[in-house]
């Protein structure tokens, strides 16, 4: 799959997201557990390492979101929701992890960054290099073996992405 697919994508789960957030019906929930299942696929295959647990709480969340399904009313659309919300709780920092890349990849070659005067470009860049490099070793070094874990494999490497995005955003401004 290419990058713009994955972007694409990408911002297809985040809209659904933002439409589960208003009052949801069963058919919004429906589409957002279809995002949920196509995002846990991508970044499945994108990031082996976690997609046994991706997989394994979707897995653990279909018998209760079928049953949902099946009945009518508000309380089939919270227990959806509640499906729904437990599959985002793994995936949301993941996701986070993508966009934060991807954001210090288009800062790095931005023209408002790019325009301020070389050493500061020179060091902001380095300091993105060398927390991307952190941030990738951090999630090509996890194995983990529970949710817990990944969670905190995934929080660290979104720490890195952070602290090499700053300097970037500041140029920006």
């Amino acid at each position: 799959m290419n990058f713009r697919s994955q972007r694409m994508l990408l911002a297809a789960t985040m809209a659904v997201f933002a439409l589960s957030a208003c009052k949801a019906s069963k058919e919004d929930e429906l589409k957002a557990w279809t995002a949920n299942g196509a995002a846990v696929t991508t970044l499945g295959a994108k990031y082996p390492q976690f997609a046994a647990l991706l997989k394994a709480r979707v897995a653990s969340q279909q018998k209760a979101f079928d049953a949902a399904k099946a009945k009518e009313g508000k309380e089939a659309v919270a227990a959806m929701g509640a499906a729904n919300k437990s599959v985002r709780a793994l995936l949301g920092p993941l996701q986070t992890y993508e966009r934060k890349r991807e954001r210090i990849i288009k800062l790095y070659n931005d023209y408002k960054v790019r325009k301020n005067k070389g050493h500061k470009v020179r060091n902001a860049r380095d300091k993105a290099d060398k927390k991307l490099k952190q941030a990738a070793e951090v999630i090509l070094a996890a194995k983990p073996a529970n949710d817990a874990e990944m969670l905190t494999a995934l929080s660290q490497a979104n720490g890195y992405l952070r602290e090499g995005l700053q300097p970037l955003e500041r140029l920006q401004r």
